[in-house]
C-alpha cells in the first residue's frame, strides 16, 4: 500500500498542468546576477572571518618572548 502511495506521489509531483504565462529573458539575468552577488557576497564574509581567526593566532603567538628572549616586563 505504501508503495502504491509512493508511486502516487512520483507521478503528481511530475505532472503538472501547462502553465499559460511569459517570463521576460530579462529575468533569468537579474536571477543570474542575484546568485553570482550572492556566491561574491559570501566568499567576502568567510574570507574576513577567517582572517579574523589568522589574525587573533598570529598575535598571540607574537606577544609570547621567544625563548632566551627577556621580557620587558608588560
Amino acid at each position: 500500500m505504501s508503495s502504491l502511495i509512493a508511486a502516487v506521489a512520483v507521478f503528481t509531483a511530475f505532472i503538472a498542468p501547462p502553465a499559460y504565462a511569459y517570463v521576460d529573458p530579462g529575468t533569468a539575468s537579474i536571477a543570474i546576477q542575484a546568485i553570482i552577488g550572492a556566491i561574491a557576497a559570501g566568499g567576502i564574509f568567510f574570507r574576513h572571518k577567517i582572517s579574523l581567526i589568522t589574525q587573533f593566532f598570529r598575535r598571540k603567538a607574537r606577544d609570547r618572548p621567544e625563548p632566551g628572549e627577556q621580557s620587558d616586563g608588560r
